[in-house]
């Protein structure tokens, strides 16, 4: 595979079938899932979640998903499985024409069922040059926080000082 900027972040594609007719519950525990009261607790207690998507095709008979996420692929099935058992969210990869009857309380399982149906990519490229989820949260904040401090008519005098005008010249930008 190429890689074409500093990636901490891989993530995978899992691609999974389901027998015809399916397609509906499926689509019913998706909904259920984006409107789960603790999605984002699921999403931000993993906590190196870039990105993922779920494309559901071939007349709702497959399920594509996509998924950027910080470091290891076992480790991020590993950190997934307990927020799935806590918050009870609506899992769809269990209706998967293959998915393992211990696959919610057994993480070698569920880990297993997912590495056997990754699809490797011919290439990635990031956007953020190999930053983590870590990072780009606190790059988020520092900014929120410099852009009250720019618009604090207290702070005018301090914002002054020339060892601020890197720092300045790029919140202008």
């Amino acid at each position: 595979m190429a890689t074409l900027t500093p990636n901490s972040a891989p993530g995978c594609t899992v691609m999974v079938r389901f027998a015809p007719g399916v397609g509906v519950k499926v689509r019913k525990n998706m909904e259920m899932f984006f409107n789960h009261p603790n999605l984002v607790d699921v999403i931000n207690g993993v906590g190196t979640i870039h990105y993922a998507r779920w494309i559901l095709y071939d007349n709702d008979t497959k399920l594509l998903y996509s998924v950027v996420f910080d470091g290891d692929f076992d480790k991020y099935w590993a950190d997934f499985l307990p927020y799935f058992q806590k918050y009870r969210v609506p899992p769809v990869f269990t209706l998967a024409e293959d998915w393992p009857a211990d696959g919610l309380t057994n993480l070698e399982s569920f880990t297993k069922f997912f590495r056997d149906h990754q699809v490797d990519s011919l290439g990635e490229w990031g956007s953020f040059g190999g930053a983590t989820m870590k990072e780009i949260r606190k790059a988020l904040r520092v900014n929120e926080a410099f852009q009250k401090v720019l618009d604090d008519p207290a702070a005018q005098k301090a914002l002054q000082n020339p060892a601020l005008r890197p720092l300045l010249e790029e919140a202008s930008a």
